[in-house]
């Protein structure tokens, strides 16, 4: 029976994969791995258990809130496609990142609720990406569980806008927050709530393509009916925390959305917000009484309107991800034809340099106390 594809003969993929033997060494992994097998016998979408021999030169790619994360170059994985004739698998190199969370290293909630939501995102190839595409999975000599996915050679948000935010015009910042928006739209329109978005965690495949972003560090994701005890973990970067969050409350689509608002901003800056008051105790409350951003100067009117409707006190008030997409869509279909090239100056605005600000170092998530943040 056909499920998932009208290409590939899934009966005969699904015996490949049966009769295949390997064992990760820990009995959860070996049936989560065959459960998303199953789920998707589809060449591209395929997850595997790759043994760590097969990698060879990884190194320290970069360390997070929650975890490092290592590159390798070239290993061999499934990403062509099916041979009908010789009911082989099609096989070709790319570069893979490997990443590993703190602790002990065997696969715990966090790894198997990061693993979780890439599979079930990964999964939906019919649609593009949205999320970076996990691969499979390994343990290194020390023992430690690793997930394998997509390695995205254009770095984080943080670090592009960095290195290119004097030479992006708003035909280009538009285009980032358009295709940013469109992976939030995916994940809410699966039901599902992100719950630490920020820079750190947005990536780009490719530097030489503007328009590759996807999201990552789904350990916080979850369905929008998660309970009220999972929605209030709270480990994320303080100034994308929407002010309900900072006040207790459940994370929701809504709170991303407020995120995304903050993000919008970082792209039109440069730079993260509030980072010369991170150590200051009155900022939560602040944010909290409705401390925002301040316009830079130079920012589209429609890209002003869009953030602040993203970042509203009251979470009911702020746009749906589905509106955001279709706002930056005209937005950006508007600059490219020039309709109002007089409003949309291409060369940066002078009075306003990142580099020169006391604001530019960017955060990892970390685990904040609500009781701690609303407390002075």
């Amino acid at each position: 029976m056909t499920k998932y594809s009208k290409i590939y003969c899934e009966h005969c993929i699904r015996l490949k994969l049966i009769n295949e033997t390997w064992a990760s060494g820990n009995k959860k992994l070996d049936i989560f791995l065959r459960k998303c097998q199953d789920e998707s016998p589809v060449p591209h979408c395929i997850v595997e258990w790759i043994e760590f021999c097969e990698l060879e030169n990884v190194k320290f790619l970069a360390e997070g809130g929650l975890g490092k994360v290592y590159s390798q170059c070239g290993h061999v994985v499934r990403s062509m496609g099916w041979n009908e004739t010789s009911n082989t698998f099609v096989r070709k190199r790319r570069n893979v990142a490997l990443k590993v969370f703190n602790g002990d290293g065997l696969p715990d909630e966090e790894f198997f609720q990061e693993a979780y939501w890439n599979h079930i995102f990964t999964k939906q190839r019919n649609y593009r990406p949205c999320v970076v595409g996990v691969l499979g999975f390994t343990n290194n000599q020390e023992g430690k569980y690793m997930i394998v996915l997509d390695l995205c050679e254009g770095g984080d948000l943080q670090n592009y806008l960095q290195k290119h935010y004097k030479i992006m015009g708003w035909k280009d910042r538009v285009k980032v927050a358009w295709d940013i928006s469109y992976d939030i739209h995916r994940i809410v329109e699966n039901g599902s709530i992100h719950g630490d978005l920020h820079p750190g965690n947005i990536l780009l495949l490719n530097e030489c393509m503007i328009d590759d972003w996807y999201i990552s560090d789904l350990g916080t994701c979850g369905p929008v009916d998660m309970t009220k005890d999972q929605k209030r973990e709270i480990k994320r970067v303080l100034p994308y925390m929407a002010p309900e969050l900072l006040c207790g409350d459940c994370k929701t689509q809504e709170s991303d959305i407020y995120s995304f608002g903050i993000i919008m901003w970082t792209i039109s800056a440069g730079c993260i917000p509030f980072n010369d008051r991170y150590g200051d105790p009155c900022l939560v409350n602040d944010i909290i009484c409705g401390l925002r951003p301040s316009i830079i100067p130079g920012t589209p009117k429609e890209y002003t309107e869009l953030m602040r409707k993203c970042w509203d006190k009251d979470p009911h008030n702020r746009i749906s991800a589905r509106d955001a997409v279709q706002t930056l869509k005209v937005l950006l279909r508007d600059i490219i034809e020039n309709n109002f090239i007089d409003e949309y100056p291409c060369e940066i605005n002078n009075s306003w340099d990142p580099l020169k600000s006391d604001f530019t170092v960017f955060r990892t998530s970390e685990l904040l106390s609500i009781s701690h943040l609303t407390s002075h």
